[in-house]
């Protein structure tokens, strides 16, 4: 077992990246001008070709589906421990900050390149149970995500179905079905945003997509965000007279993101 583990460690660690977290450790001491981390509502919103192109500025999509405050200051820490330099980090602050902890794949995507690292702050929020200190245990607990098929993936080099480089990756289509309703209210504080600003040394800025105005709890939703976070610039009802730019209700479509992309060049004065 303990060679299956240093085997296993090895290939994702030293392979070529097949998701975000691991590009994010082949980028060494690269210098990018802006990162943007967040949920789907960053993956799906933010088209980092736009801005280069726009800006002249380099950029960077390291949105994750599902993810949470957790999943980005975890980010912020992997980007920190590998000396990734950066000018600005925006952050798309919507309900997930309700809520605390990694979404699962995030932590399982994560395990070989912190076991690699040993760094302890990294170690920490993956909260990882003893058990994880049997050899190979890691892997056999989250073979879904890094088992075999993973593994053998990364052997042969099979590429990513997201352009890492950009990190963008559009929807397609009109609608705005919703699933289940926002929040009445926002949490605060939340110790993992206070985490997130303390590590990126006041270089984080907090922003909020379009979310359709068909959600019943949107206005105390906003209401709530605008009074804990006045930081933040919420652009959740930018698009209202625009329908056609969302795929459902909580996340646009690509002619949506490429509005979106250009609005927030506008207003964050990228």
């Amino acid at each position: 077992m303990y060679v299956l583990d240093n085997f296993y460690t090895y290939v994702y660690y030293n392979g070529d990246a097949r998701n975000k977290l691991q590009y994010v450790t082949k980028l060494g001491d690269k210098k990018i001008d802006y990162i943007f981390i967040g949920s789907s509502r960053v993956e799906n919103h933010i088209d980092c070709d736009l801005i280069q192109q726009i800006t002249g500025k380099s950029c960077l999509n390291l949105g994750k589906q599902g993810a949470k405050l957790g999943d980005g200051l975890l980010m912020i820490l992997l980007l920190n421990n590998y000396d990734v330099k950066y000018s600005k980090i925006f952050y798309q602050l919507d309900y997930t900050s309700n809520y605390y902890g990694l979404e699962k794949s995030t932590r399982a995507q994560a395990y070989p390149l912190v076991k690699k690292s040993g760094n302890k702050e990294l170690k920490g929020i993956l909260n990882l149970s003893r058990l994880y200190n049997i050899p190979f245990y890691g892997y056999a607990k989250q073979d879904k995500v890094i088992g075999i098929r993973e593994l053998t993936a990364t052997l042969i080099n099979r590429k990513s179905n997201v352009k890492l480089a950009n990190g963008f990756v559009p929807r397609y289509g009109n609608s705005q079905r919703t699933f289940g309703e926002l929040p009445d209210f926002i949490s605060q504080p939340n110790e993992e945003l206070i985490e997130m600003k303390k590590n990126t040394e006041n270089k984080l800025v907090l922003f909020t997509a379009p979310y359709c105005s068909k959600d019943t709890n949107r206005k105390d939703f906003m209401k709530s965000l605008n009074k804990h976070y006045p930081e933040s610039l919420n652009l959740m009802d930018a698009f209202d007279e625009k329908t056609h730019f969302f795929a459902d209700c909580g996340h646009l479509n690509a002619e949506g993101a490429a509005a979106f992309t250009k609005l927030l060049i506008k207003k964050l004065n990228l």
